[in-house]
């Protein structure tokens, strides 16, 4: 008798670990969104075509788009903070300030670096992420033209910053319908200059795209821009060029383009569109990424 009680004790345990297992098999799955892989890349090419190719000089886009050696400035800083009195990230503020970054840089795969600060640049930290597998500094997604050799490029920067030198064509990420030509609400970088002369672009994708809850966004682009509010764009069609002004003062570093993604029907404090990264995490482990806790990181490219 006590042995069958035994097996029957047996039993019912396994078919609670059973159970158990299930329900964080399905919670996993309604924690991931329905929809992945819907970012084309923004850039065909580093520089303009020369008669319709891209320069053997420059970087093609069209090989690896979004995970291109060599392409990146600057990357998304997972452990970006928020201000609490403002609807931005303190990007680019100094460790001293009250709302100034952590000095600490982690990027979507957990690479991280906190070495010493640039002199007279605190969002510069010291350390390289190379973002490849190997370790290969030719090959490296990373580049040393944000802060220059030995420093990682932003604390607390709200998205990433790739290669494209001024007049590079831009292309829509993904169908969508245009929000705004020249600011938007949450823009990455505060500034007193009109948002007009940083050239902004913000385009929410459309329902059937998968990716209706969030927008994307560009910075640094010739005001020139192609497409107006309201206006429905496809997938790939040609929006403006890469710029150079940077708040009317001229650009410190040489031209790119910022791009950034946010997430639409989520608040998180006084920050109304909450930054996503659109590489995801991959870093193992919690996310450290302020969203995380909202919105189930995930890779958003093609």
């Amino acid at each position: 008798m006590q042995f069958v009680l035994s097996k029957q004790k047996e039993i019912k345990m396994r078919l609670f670990r059973d159970l158990m297992t299930m329900t964080v098999m399905l919670l996993g799955l309604w924690a991931t969104p329905a929809f992945a892989g819907f970012l084309q890349f923004p850039l065909h090419c580093s520089t303009p075509l020369s008669g319709g190719v891209c320069p053997s000089t420059s970087i093609d886009y069209t090989v690896q788009g979004a995970y291109s050696a060599n392409a990146m400035n600057s990357v998304l800083d997972h452990s970006m903070k928020i201000n609490p009195t403002n609807s931005y990230y303190p990007y680019g503020t100094t460790k001293t300030s009250t709302a100034g970054g952590d000095s600490k840089i982690v990027a979507f795969n957990g690479e991280s670096v906190s070495g010493s600060l640039k002199s007279g640049d605190d969002s510069c930290v010291g350390g390289t992420i190379y973002l490849h597998p190997d370790w290969d500094p030719s090959k490296r997604m990373t580049n040393d033209s944000g802060c220059g050799s030995g420093y990682s490029s932003y604390d607390e920067h709200p998205g990433y910053d790739y290669k494209a030198s001024l007049g590079t064509p831009v292309y829509a990420a993904a169908n969508g319908t245009v929000i705004s030509t020249i600011c938007y609400r949450g823009n990455a970088i505060p500034s007193s200059d009109s948002c007009e002369s940083w050239g902004a672009l913000a385009i929410r994708p459309t329902t059937a795209t998968g990716g209706h809850n969030y927008f994307y966004q560009y910075m640094h682009l010739d005001t020139m821009i192609s497409v107006t509010p309201g206006q429905s764009i496809t997938a790939g069609q040609y929006i403006g060029t890469v710029g150079g002004k940077c708040g009317g003062q001229g650009c410190s570093l040489p031209p790119h383009l910022h791009f950034e993604v946010r997430y639409i029907p989520t608040s998180i404090g006084p920050e109304a569109y909450p930054i996503v990264d659109p590489y995801g995490w991959v870093g193992g482990g919690t996310d450290p990424l302020y969203s995380a806790s909202v919105v189930t990181p995930a890779n958003l490219w093609q």
